[in-house]
């Protein structure tokens, strides 16, 4: 047997139960864009897995718990429309997640962020 300090143990502990929550997770439903790269464009229908299956609406991709970083076609976008969203509601608004980096300025087909043009593909968050 192997003598562990107790400040170790603790450490193992914390690691071991955080291992356990992370494997005992739910599965995202499928309307779930699959990675951690989420893209939404004006005018799209899907599920924001690509420019050509982009979210058409910035509040389904912060509402898609899979997205940690979204790209943001250049366009209008408002609060008031998407998941959990009732169309003209005036008191409506973005809220922003901890740990989600949200990008804009893009034109819909780039590869790259690095390819993304804010000054003339300008995206705006209305509201």
């Amino acid at each position: 047997m192997i003598n562990i300090p107790s400040r170790f143990s603790s450490i193992l502990s914390t690691l071991l139960i955080t291992a356990l929550i992370l494997i005992a997770s739910p599965i995202q439903h499928a309307n779930a864009a699959t990675g951690p790269l989420c893209y939404v464009r004006v005018g799209a229908s899907g599920a924001g897995d690509s420019w050509s299956d982009a979210y058409p609406d910035l509040q389904s991709a912060l509402a898609d718990n899979n997205c940690t970083e979204i790209w943001v076609a250049q366009g209008t976008y408002y609060p008031d429309e998407g998941t959990g969203q009732t169309n003209d509601n005036r008191s409506s608004t973005y809220t922003l997640k901890s740990g989600v980096a949200i990008y804009g300025g893009f034109d819909g087909t780039e590869p790259l962020r690095t390819d993304r043009d804010w000054e003339n593909n300008t995206t705006t968050l209305s509201g």
